[in-house]
């Protein structure tokens, strides 16, 4: 009865999310739009300061106002396109370099996997934010230095999670009936297993395999 019970929770949660979803994909498009016109739009030049017009409300003249030093916040946010591409390229980057990990980290499983995730126990052994700035300290390249550093502490997540989903797909029935077909190693994996772990549910379902 409590499994039901979990189990209709869980189904109306997802029903409520997918409702969701194309708002949510309306907002991201439009926050990308912004981001990469923000240059464009912004009226005053972000990094001019002016002490005399400090802590201004909002105007017809300034938006959104203005902080401290008098620069104007709404030209302020063409910072955004640095900021939110910067990110998407983190979080690309580590699921492409994670998620290949994770695939011959599974299917492979021996030596492979034990080193593979040895490496990615080395990298979660330390904070994620204190190893990403003392790397990029050391690399001393601003924001690729950032970049570079971000993916390598994000993408031991997503092996873990490819990595767990490969080993429960790897011993499914549909496997081996592809395997007694003559299937290859690298045709396996791009016709069976990577369409499986492209699913937009993958973590939910990866961490609910966990639990």
């Amino acid at each position: 009865m409590h499994w039901t019970r979990g189990r209709s929770w869980r189904e109306c949660d997802e029903k409520r999310t997918e409702k969701k979803d194309p708002f949510y994909g309306i907002l991201a498009g439009a926050l990308l739009l912004f981001a990469a016109c923000a240059a464009h739009l912004a009226p005053y030049d972000p990094y001019e300061q002016n002490l005399e017009l400090s802590l201004l409300p909002p105007s017809a003249a300034h938006w959104m106002g203005t902080d401290r030093y008098g620069r104007d916040l709404f030209s302020r946010f063409s910072g955004a396109r640095v900021s939110i591409f910067s990110a998407l390229l983190v979080v690309a980057a580590s699921a492409l370099i994670g998620t290949l990990a994770g695939i011959f980290s599974g299917w492979l499983e021996g030596k492979t996997d034990t080193v593979l995730m040895q490496i990615s126990d080395i990298f979660l052994a330390f904070p994620g934010m204190v190893f990403a700035i003392a790397f990029s300290g050391v690399l001393q390249s601003g924001m690729t230095g950032a970049v570079v550093s971000l993916i390598l502490v994000s993408w031991p997540k997503y092996a873990r999670l490819a990595r767990n989903r490969v080993l429960a797909l790897k011993h499914m029935p549909f496997i081996a009936a592809a395997r007694l077909t003559g299937n290859g190693t690298w045709k396996m994996i791009g016709r069976h297993i990577l369409p499986n772990l492209a699913g937009r549910r993958l973590s939910q379902r990866c961490l609910i395999s966990e639990r």
